[in-house]
């Protein structure tokens, strides 16, 4: 099992998160428990709060690596940035198809309102 020593981890919000490995405890089945500290002197209480909650620890296996192309968990600030550039591409196309949407459903309503107001005068 080879792992770093020093990662990097995306947040729910993609932020980068600085971690170190600062333990590893044998779970006797296969797996490794991974215990991280945050990376940075000062960290924010936001980061500590992402930190608490979902980056404390990884269970892994000795043949399933830390840092894997389905995880949150990067080996460099390169390659956690790209995730987190990849991640806020994803949202971004999610946000303009939802823009694409709504647009679509204002001009039916103005499209129904024209519609009533046509029908409404036609029978007075």
């Amino acid at each position: 099992m080879r792992n770093p020593t020093t990662c990097f981890a995306l947040t729910r919000h993609n932020n980068i998160l600085p971690l170190k490995i600062v333990d590893t405890d044998d779970m006797g089945d296969g797996c490794f428990l991974h215990h991280f500290e945050i990376n940075l002197t000062n960290p924010s209480d936001y980061l500590k709060t992402q930190f608490n909650a979902d980056f404390r620890s990884a269970i892994v296996s000795a043949d399933s690596p830390l840092i894997h192309e389905h995880g949150r968990i990067r080996a460099t600030l390169k390659e956690a940035t790209e995730l987190a550039l990849f991640a806020l591409e994803e949202e971004k196309k999610r946000a303009l198809n939802e823009v694409i949407s709504l647009e679509s459903q204002m001009q039916s309503l103005s499209d129904e309102a024209d519609r009533l107001t046509n029908e409404l005068t036609d029978k007075q």
